[in-house]
């Protein structure tokens, strides 16, 4: 077996060897992890969270910036309410990660 860490080229003499010996071994597919596959639905609502979060947080900063800094008191109102729908799709990013994180 070659040295952890060293590539050995397949096609090689070496490499042939290697093949051999780990198809000889019992069960030498499950001595590797397997890749953990994301639930479609957690995809669905985690990419919808960050678009909306990305969404809203570009919204305010246009509004800011097509007012100079200096929006009526209404407009001033909107763009509050949409950095709090911001801070509400950041926060539930963050909770589905670390929910995922726990589960596994």
């Amino acid at each position: 077996m070659p040295e952890p860490g060293r590539y050995v080229c397949p096609h090689s003499q070496e490499g042939q060897r290697v093949l051999a010996a780990t198809q000889r071994m019992p069960n030498s597919s499950q001595a590797l992890p397997q890749a953990s596959r994301i639930d479609p639905q957690f995809k669905l609502v985690f990419i919808t969270a960050a678009a909306d979060t990305m969404l809203f947080v570009g919204i305010c900063i246009s509004l800011h910036l097509y007012t100079d800094g200096q929006p009526p008191p209404a407009l001033a109102k909107l763009i509050d309410g949409l950095l709090d729908m911001a801070k509400i799709g950041f926060g539930a990013a963050v909770g589905l990660l670390g929910g995922k994180a726990l589960q596994e």
